[in-house]
């Protein structure tokens, strides 16, 4: 799991193939966004492109 300095988590589960992205820091709810393949380097590239967009 990460967090940004906004507060915001994201979380990995290999078993759904996704990264979830949390809707409100400290909620515990995520936006599940499906990865092509399911392994640590997509689930790295989704959380920075999530990151990223938060930032534009």
């Amino acid at each position: 799991m990460a967090v940004t300095e906004s507060g915001i988590r994201y979380r990995f589960e290999r078993y759904r193939c996704a990264v979830g992205q949390e809707t409100i820091p400290g909620s515990g709810n995520y936006n599940w966004h499906v990865l092509a393949k399911s392994d640590i380097p997509h689930a790295k590239r989704r959380v920075f492109e999530l990151i990223n967009e938060d930032e534009f």
